[in-house]
């Protein structure tokens, strides 16, 4: 993980007040919430979550006249208090993803920042830490729980003996790629093509072979990390919430991510040369037994807890909240259609984890959040939608555009009506 970016730009008055804060204190206060914003931005916060909890942070110091902006790829804070001016501005970089026990530090600052508990100089040097602390897992583990997590989702998704033998060895060539890119950022840059790519041809052969009979579900769970599901959602929550600006750039970004692992999968299947209705054919019958989809959610968590490195002690609540979003999915395409998956799963998910996230042994909201958030796999059908294009009438492949859209409405509006409901039910109590 890189540092944050220093401040682009600090000012104050050489004046201090005569109650209050000094200048100085002031400007460290400023600057302390452009970090701690740049942070919330890198672990996929909504700008209007972020906007709120720096609003708290600014409260809790006693800063009057606070002016916050906040995109995802900057964030503007201006203060005054008195006769003393600040502002300051980090920029952020979308590609540096916290992991999730990097999350769960991020969030303790914040906690403690809200209760001004936490001060400013106190508050940079535990984020500086945060961002350069070492991951509890070391390369081999964490390319393990890859494997793990991309058997997981095949147990879910494509129960069969021979399947999951192929989601183990694919995850982990997909688990090396990843952990040469955090070495070799020119290759991070690339991963989604290469790896879409290289899975790609590597499924399309054993299909040709007639190992595989099941090629696009096959193609998801080793892919799974590089899918934009959590990128799109909150891109469709930040829209519905009245940020364009922020909603359009994680839009356009998400779908870029999408398109290069559609680029991937399409070169490989030119590789092979495998005819479209043969590449892209679905079959999900199950002859592992009723007990492979019921377990996968566990084996699921387990591998995200490895692979993304979780917090301490979080690992039953990870599962908790995973197999809260499997069953409220599963539940809403069994009893309203594949359309309300989705939404069902973002609503009983959502409304959990801002349960649990009261619970002091519990870990932060968006630790909990970002595993259900894979799970239900928005992006998922983007790429369906996309690589059915491919021979395809132009009837179906909009039809299928239309429904990956709809797909990631659904789920956008299960984590708007899960937070109302749950903000609602906070307020009450």
């Amino acid at each position: 993980m890189r540092s944050p970016t220093d401040p682009a730009a600090s000012t104050e008055t050489p004046l201090q007040v005569e109650h209050g804060v000094s200048a100085s204190e002031s400007a460290l206060q400023v600057q302390f919430l452009t970090q701690l914003g740049h942070a919330l931005a890198n672990a996929g916060d909504p700008v209007s979550s972020t906007e709120r909890t720096l609003r708290d942070v600014a409260d809790a110091y006693g800063m009057a006249a606070v002016g916050i902006s906040v995109l995802p790829t900057m964030v503007l804070v201006r203060a005054q208090q008195d006769l003393t001016r600040s502002i300051d501005m980090a920029g952020t970089e979308v590609d540096d993803d916290l992991r999730l026990d990097q999350v769960g530090a991020l969030f303790e600052v914040v906690d403690q920042a809200r209760q001004g508990r936490l001060s400013a100089q106190a508050g940079l040097d535990r984020l500086a830490a945060m961002w350069t602390a070492p991951a509890r897992f070391g390369s081999v583990v964490r390319v393990l729980g890859h494997i793990i997590l991309s058997v997981g989702l095949g147990l879910i998704i494509t129960p069969r003996p021979s399947a999951l033998l192929y989601c183990a060895g694919l995850g982990l060539m997909v688990g090396l790629l990843t952990e040469l890119g955090d070495q070799w950022s020119a290759l991070d840059v690339l991963l989604p093509a290469l790896g879409s790519g290289l899975v790609a041809v590597v499924v399309f052969e054993a299909t040709k072979a007639g190992q595989v009979v099941a090629p696009l579900l096959l193609l998801i769970p080793p892919l799974i990390t590089f899918l934009p599901g959590g990128t799109l959602t909150t891109a469709m929550v930040e829209l519905a919430d009245r940020h364009p600006i922020a909603g359009a750039t994680r839009l356009v970004a998400g779908s870029t991510q999408v398109v290069l692992i559609v680029f991937g999968i399409l070169a490989g299947q030119a590789l092979v040369g495998i005819p479209p209705e043969l590449a892209f054919a679905q079959r999900s019958d199950n002859l592992i037994g009723w007990w492979g989809p019921v377990l996968g959610p566990l084996v699921f968590a387990i591998g995200i807890y490895y692979h993304f490195v979780g917090p301490r002690g979080s690992l039953p609540w990870l599962c908790v909240i995973v197999y809260v979003a499997w069953a409220g999915e599963t539940l809403g395409n069994d009893f309203l259609g594949g359309y309300f998956g989705g939404f069902v799963g973002a609503l009983t998910m959502t409304m959990v984890a801002f349960w649990l996230d009261r619970l002091s042994a519990a870990p932060p909201f968006l630790v909990l959040f970002l595993p259900a958030f894979w799970l239900l796999v928005p992006g998922v059908l983007a790429v369906v939608g996309l690589a059915d294009l491919v021979g395809n009438e132009a009837a179906v492949a909009l039809f299928d555009l239309g429904r990956a859209a709809f797909t990631i409405v659904s789920i956008a509006l299960g984590v708007l009506a899960g937070v109302a409901i749950a903000r609602a039910v906070a307020v009450r109590a």
